[in-house]
């Protein structure tokens, strides 16, 4: 009987990039990530699911900027889907990979991202291809939804352009002989620690990827843009590698030349109100005299918070509430310097 590996959408940027990409354990990023598209899920009308990774203020902004961007772009001439299961078939019926739509509006495919602006061009390629197999159609509009950013990416997807692209990774990753490809992914792969690619660490992927410097020193560097373009790829691919490492060496009590210490955790407060109380009374007990202006002084908001706050005392929506926070209290919110940030071109 023939063997075929079922692949999941989530892996084709990677294996678009090496064919032997094996994804990891989960990280916190990941985590969030999950907890993120389960949020918005129950937004839009899917069943909870059990998660127990909480969401903080910003990740809850991020999903209901998600959830109206969605809510605000969908034709009514099309039921809106969430979490729909997408199978692509080979000829004889057999499904080759699989996958679920975030939200899936006729031949609209929305997807959200919480991380990097990374390039999906092979995920999405990959569920639109499944998506016009199952419907018939000639081609899917898919938009990207970088929460972080607050930006939507939407481009057309046909079957000329995805079928050749998918079945050429499902052709590359299933081939016993395929050799590892160093790339910005490596530090994602549970294969990477023992990768043979990456075994030289800086030299293979410089070479690999033509990135071999003239010289290390930054200061020689830095007089040449070129070398320094190289680095800049040298250096993030190295990181990922140097975070692998970091992450397993958890999984191990003794080390050879280290030895672990224990770091005290940092400690908060919670519960303004009891806290006022408790502080109040240890303060008049002793003779003094609590004044609450000077107590909030003390405290700190996020604005994220309050926001909901006022959102649940009100029971109005999100953007109602965030617009009586920046006109009540505009002169008290800060806002830290913008700064730059280097992105890849793609």
């Amino acid at each position: 009987m023939e063997h075929h590996e079922k692949h999941s959408p989530s892996s084709f940027p990677m294996k678009s990039r090496c064919p032997v990409y094996e994804a990891g354990p989960a990280g916190d990023a990941a985590n969030r990530g999950t907890a993120m598209h389960d949020a918005l899920a129950q937004m839009l009308g899917a069943e909870p699911t059990l998660n127990l990774f909480t969401l903080n203020d910003n990740d809850v902004e991020e999903v209901e900027w998600a959830y109206k961007h969605i809510q605000d772009s969908i034709s009514k001439t099309w039921p809106l889907e969430v979490e729909t299961k997408l199978s692509y078939y080979d000829a004889k019926m057999r499904e080759i990979y699989f996958g679920h739509g975030d939200a899936i509006n006729g031949p609209n495919l929305y997807d959200l991202k919480t991380g990097e602006q990374h390039v999906y061009w092979h995920q999405m390629a990959a569920y639109a291809l499944a998506l016009m197999n199952e419907r018939a159609y000639k081609s899917v509009e898919v938009h990207l939804l970088f929460s972080r950013f607050r930006k939507v990416k939407s481009y057309t997807i046909t079957k000329e352009q995805a079928e050749p692209a998918i079945l050429d990774i499902i052709a590359r990753s299933e081939d016993p002989n395929a050799k590892p490809t160093p790339n910005e992914y490596c530090g994602w792969c549970k294969k990477q620690p023992i990768c043979p690619a990456v075994k030289e660490r800086v030299n293979a992927i410089s070479i690999y990827n033509d990135w071999k410097l003239e010289s290390y020193n930054p200061l020689e560097i830095a007089k040449d843009v070129n070398q320094l373009t190289k680095a800049i790829h040298l250096s993030r691919l190295m990181k990922k590698w140097v975070d692998a490492i970091s992450d397993i060496t958890k999984d191990h009590e003794e080390i050879p030349g280290f030895e672990w210490k224990e770091v005290s955790g940092r400690k908060s407060l919670t519960s303004n109100s009891s806290i006022f109380l408790l502080i109040g009374k240890a303060i008049t007990d002793r003779g003094g005299k609590m004044e609450l202006d000077q107590f909030l002084d003390q405290c700190t908001l996020s604005i994220g918070g309050l926001e909901k706050f006022v959102k649940k005392s009100l029971d109005i929506s999100a953007k109602e509430a965030k617009e009586i926070v920046a006109s009540s209290c505009k002169e008290f919110i800060k806002k830290s310097e913008s700064y730059r940030k280097l992105t890849e071109v793609n």
